[in-house]
């Protein structure tokens, strides 16, 4: 017997769905680093170049990966949609060049 879909027996969201939904409510910036420097807080001082702008950002170090970025690595920061992508906050620092 099959039951009228209601909150009460709706299927729980998938991991995959929320992934999407997650990616949905991103924005990624891409940027190669000229400098990398890690303060004493263990956030990330990055001096970076987007096509012809250059510019610097702050990561926390909880979002960067362990190894850390240093000069020449292309990055992709992620941030949420309606933050500023200079700015942040950011979600996560990818490498892409690894």
């Amino acid at each position: 017997m099959n039951l009228p879909e209601t909150a009460e027996n709706k299927n729980p969201a998938t991991k995959q769905d929320e992934d999407a939904k997650a990616a949905l409510q991103t924005s990624m910036l891409r940027a190669t680093v000229e400098r990398a420097e890690q303060l004493v807080t263990g956030a990330w001082k990055l001096a970076l170049i987007s096509g012809e702008l250059g510019f610097s950002v702050k990561v926390e170090g909880a979002v960067m990966p362990p190894e850390g970025f240093k000069p020449g690595d292309d990055i992709r920061l992620e941030y949420k949609k309606g933050d500023h992508p200079f700015f942040g906050p950011f979600i996560k620092a990818h490498l892409l060049n690894a």
